[in-house]
């Protein structure tokens, strides 16, 4: 049962991840409406227990429910909401030369199509709300390009593009927008990413994959290494409800040490020495 005097907070990409952390650590002054895509994933949020985490269908690419998902929003929580966390993502990979257009489409319908058009729908629910904020999720792929996984950089990229201009537009109405980088982390979604790239590879032959066996044969290694030791989701989790609870948020917040340095690399290092980083790293890797 919702509690009346309760923030209202909307979620993407619950089931898994850093936005299943979310779901779990969420404080009970917080009515968290979790945003699944299927009756599986909302029987994941519900057998949590959790009064105040509701299911709601939400995949960011279908208009219809974006559509459907505020306006229950704004019939249970008052016509107000303080706080959209965008955690949807996927991250389609191989060579660029490879990926399909239809691959390309739903990579950026996701990440971010969706999410626009989820923020465009949800503003004046947001302008009731005094204090309202925007989080997006962004990713050191937004400052720091690896090879095979281009079409995810692309659209983090681009979000760094959207927060530096949303915050302005939005800000006479009174909404925050925040964007939050963290270090790697093992998350599901590069779990799916590696079994799609062992996909898209399959179906090429020897010469085709010929061009690209330096970076094939290295990448999975390095994107496992970098999971591995990355920063668990639940760190993630706490960072962005630390965000929601300020007063102020920031503009930006990066979480975890390798996010820092990847941000200064991007900055001050020569494109040459960024190659000659990724390719060491690479090289490491596939030692390990």
């Amino acid at each position: 049962m919702m509690r009346s005097e309760n923030k209202i907070l909307l979620l993407t990409g619950s089931s898994s991840g850093i936005g299943w952390q979310i779901c779990q650590s969420v404080s009970n002054d917080f009515t968290l409406f979790a945003g699944v895509k299927n009756e599986e994933q909302a029987e994941k949020i519900r057998s949590l227990g959790r009064e105040n985490v509701i299911p709601i269908q939400l995949d960011v690419r279908n208009s219809g429910q974006i559509s459907a998902a505020l306006e229950e929003i704004s019939e249970r929580g008052g016509g107000k909401l303080y706080a959209i966390i965008n955690c949807a993502v996927v991250a389609h990979s191989g060579p660029i030369e490879w990926i399909p257009k239809e691959q390309l489409e739903d990579q950026f319908d996701t990440n971010l199509f969706g999410p626009i058009e989820l923020v465009q729908k949800a503003i004046p629910l947001l302008v009731k709300e005094k204090g309202s904020r925007i989080i997006f999720m962004g990713s050191m792929a937004g400052v720091f390009t690896k090879p095979l996984t281009l079409p995810y950089s692309m659209t983090k990229f681009s979000l760094e593009a959207l927060v530096d201009g949303l915050r302005i537009e939005l800000k006479t109405q009174g909404i925050y927008t925040s964007l939050i980088t963290p270090s790697n982390s093992p998350t599901p979604i590069w779990d799916k990413s590696l079994v799609q790239g062992r996909k898209l590879l399959s179906t090429k032959t020897a010469a085709q994959r010929a061009p690209y066996s330096f970076i094939l044969d290295r990448m999975e290694s390095f994107s496992i290494r970098g999971t591995d030791k990355g920063i668990p989701p639940q760190k993630i989790a706490e960072g962005i409800l630390k965000v929601i609870r300020r007063a102020k948020p920031p503009i930006r917040k990066r979480i975890g040490i390798s996010s820092n340095w990847m941000y200064f690399v991007s900055l001050f290092l020569p494109y040459s020495m960024r190659d000659w980083i990724i390719m060491r790293r690479m090289k490491k890797a596939k030692k390990d």
